[in-house]
């Protein structure tokens, strides 16, 4: 890990005239090429997190900063991937991915090249020219995938990235992004997850985070001791006992915050 990418200090965020108290007194650091899955209940504040990242949300109080500096937007740095893949009907695969590098002002020929590679990448080439009508819902997040690396981003933001998918094609999915997240060349991208999987969190990330509700805070900030890489023996991993133990943990702190949430509503 090298220098720190993402930080936020004492983050309270409020919503609404009432108002809701969504976090309360958040503070981690993400360094650099890090991969970081946020988990927990709907309603901890897990994608507000992530919208303050990407600079579509200010908190009430405390800091964000990436890169040292308040988080703007539009940032070409970022990607931002989905639970559903949000292409455009109207476009190819070939031209959804370019869409981002047309945001960019590359010339015509550079887009299409890049496009065409990044499809590749993804296990897509000889497709490039199909709607998403056409394609099933695993290749639409395949071009969804080819989309937001397409414009090399220095930080990933992911949202449920996986969650429509049905669990082979999930574990497919997964073990994709990882295969092109461990082999790139320099320093990996630094990504952050949020998911309600905590099998997804352990199985990726080399750090989870496991948030409480109402307010959001943190329960527990774990560094997960898996080998990497990973992308070619996920399936053998989930059946190991230091896995089990590992979603056993989180699970653990989860259970507490489905307890705390029940008895602040009783």
């Amino acid at each position: 890990m090298s220098d720190t990418l993402l930080s936020f200090r004492d983050i309270t965020q409020k919503f609404g005239a009432s108002p809701t108290l969504a976090l309360r007194d958040v503070s981690f650091d993400v360094p650099e090429g890090q991969f970081i899955a946020v988990v927990g209940a709907s309603g901890c504040g897990k994608t507000t997190l992530l919208n303050m990242a990407a600079g579509l949300v200010e908190p009430t109080s405390g800091t964000v900063a990436l890169s040292g500096k308040a988080p703007r937007c539009p940032n070409y740095d970022l990607g931002f991937m989905f639970a559903r893949d949000a292409l455009l009907p109207w476009r190819s695969a070939v031209r959804n991915v370019q869409l981002p590098l047309e945001a960019r002002g590359l010339p015509r020929r550079a887009r299409k090249e890049m496009a065409e590679r990044m499809l590749g990448l993804v296990g897509l080439g000889g497709r490039e020219h199909q709607y998403p009508a056409q394609l099933s819902q695993g290749m639409r997040q395949r071009v969804a995938l080819a989309r937001t690396l397409a414009a090399d981003p220095r930080l990933l933001l992911m949202d449920e990235p996986f969650a429509a998918l049905d669990a082979r094609t999930r574990l497919h999915m997964q073990a994709e992004f990882l295969r092109i997240w461990e082999t790139t060349e320099g320093t990996r991208r630094t990504v952050f997850l949020v998911t309600h999987d905590l099998q997804e969190a352990a199985l990726m990330a080399d750090r989870v985070i496991v948030m409480l509700p109402s307010p959001g805070r943190i329960a527990v900030d774990l560094t997960v001791e898996l080998p990497r890489p990973r992308a070619d023996v996920l399936e053998e991993i989930i059946f190991t006992e230091q896995f089990r133990e590992i979603q056993a943990e989180l699970f653990a702190h989860l259970e507490g915050a489905v307890a705390v949430s029940g008895k602040g509503a009783s």
